[in-house]
């Protein structure tokens, strides 16, 4: 956003949850789609069979997270929801060690990440969607009182394209992780 305010880029990609939502006067945000939060299991765990999940029945389970990384505030969040603690067994520095050291077993872990986090999902991992997860928002922003180029005019319909198809596509969640 630091780039976007001094004018060095016109458009800029952003993220936020429903509790920390970015809200500028200064900005024009175009919401591009919503993220669900996934859960993340070996391929031989008893979850990964199930449609879904409730994080409430996952309160006995350890999980590997992304310390000091949004997710890690996600899981914090949903599990305090749910009434418990969740018991973090490892950290990971990023999604693809988090999914290696699921699907090693490490500590029996479990995890959590954003669908779009997953588009090199490991064969030996699976993800399950989890009921009422957080959804995260996938927003595109420029300044408000900048008009844009045609080449970043060109860059939203791109992107608002590329949301839209994703959105509607063929595979469902279900049906792209077990696959």
């Amino acid at each position: 956003m630091d780039r976007l305010y001094r004018r060095d880029i016109e458009l800029t990609l952003l993220w936020d949850y429903p509790w920390q939502q970015i809200e500028d006067e200064n900005l024009t945000l175009v919401r591009l789609m919503y993220d669900p939060t996934v859960l993340l299991v070996q391929r031989d765990h008893p979850i990964a069979k199930r449609q879904s999940v409730r994080i409430d029945t996952l309160r006995d389970q350890e999980w590997v997270v992304r310390d000091e990384h949004p997710v890690a505030d996600v899981l914090r969040r949903v599990c305090h929801d749910a009434g418990f603690e969740p018991r973090i067994a490892f950290a990971a520095n990023d999604y693809q060690e988090t999914q290696g050291m699921v699907a090693a077993g490490i500590g029996i872990g479990i995890a959590l990440a954003p669908q779009l986090a997953l588009s090199a999902l490991r064969a030996d991992v699976v993800a399950v969607p989890l009921a009422g997860s957080p959804k995260r928002r996938i927003l595109l922003a420029n300044l408000a009182n900048r008009r844009l180029s045609p080449a970043a005019q060109q860059a939203v319909a791109v992107f608002r394209s590329t949301a839209k198809r994703r959105a509607s596509g063929p595979a469902p969640l279900d049906a792209i992780y077990r696959s």
